[in-house]
């Protein structure tokens, strides 16, 4: 969920999503190391429009403008480190309120794919 679009780049050849983040600024708080390792090399314009670009790829802060006929799958593994499996739940619990369609589903230990 990193990007506000869609991507086929971010599926591997046999459909399945190589990951994501819900919630970017939970992940930068969590993971401090992120921020200036990731996120300022990869996301254009990080240092003069961080915020925006932490919203933009954070769809926790907007579930609302998610497909709302599309079901949503969550998959998460619960002892994944990169990613608090919180977000998974907290994006759930925004869809419930949304009266979406999704499911979420919590894999025990860490899921690598």
């Amino acid at each position: 969920m990193m990007t506000t679009s869609p991507r086929a780049d971010r599926s591997d050849r046999r459909g399945r999503d190589r990951g994501g983040v819900a919630d970017l600024d939970d992940m930068i708080r969590r993971r401090p190391e992120m921020e200036s390792g990731v996120a300022a090399e990869l996301v254009p314009d990080w240092a003069t429009q961080r915020e925006a670009a932490i919203a933009a790829r954070s769809a926790v802060r907007w579930p609302e403008r998610l497909p709302a006929a599309t079901p949503i799958l969550l998959l998460h593994g619960t002892a994944d480190w990169r990613v608090d499996p919180r977000q998974a739940m907290t994006m759930a619990s925004k869809l419930l309120e949304l009266k979406r369609p999704f499911r979420l589903v919590l894999l025990e230990g860490e899921i690598t794919v």
